[in-house]
């Protein structure tokens, strides 16, 4: 596996983890809002993702309000079921992810993790975004 791919694997847990984090409600299982999370295409691709599973197992999804569905992609299908809504959440290389939106498909990076090496984001200061 490359070091953009592992990368792009391990910012999917980050970013399911902050949205566990940021949907918190009373804990009420019938209010639960369902999610679906994409994980890799193979079973020792999926390792990157055990805080993800681990997260399920013990029920902090359901404390924060979520219900996660994980899925496993066959061959890299995660870009056409996220654009589709068949999926909620997968992870791409930020290099992936600003070719998508240069050519104006409609998704968004949450976060980067376990990046490293040359590669990063530049914004205008006038994008509003803050970090």
């Amino acid at each position: 596996m490359t070091r953009a791919r592992t990368a792009g694997l391990l910012a999917l847990v980050a970013v399911t983890l902050a949205l566990a984090a940021a949907c918190g409600d009373d804990g009420d299982e019938d209010s639960l809002d369902r999610v679906v999370f994409m994980a890799g295409y193979r079973a020792q691709a999926n390792l990157p993702f055990v805080a993800v599973y681990i997260a399920d197992a013990r029920g902090f999804f359901a404390d924060e309000g979520l219900e996660v569905e994980i899925r496993h992609a066959t061959q890299g299908e995660h870009g056409q079921l996220l654009l589709a809504g068949e999926i909620d959440f997968t992870t791409e290389t930020a290099a992936q992810t600003l070719r998508q939106r240069a050519n104006g498909l409609p998704v968004r990076a949450i976060a980067l993790f376990g990046q490293r090496g040359a590669p990063g984001f530049v914004v205008h200061a006038d994008a509003g975004l803050e970090g």
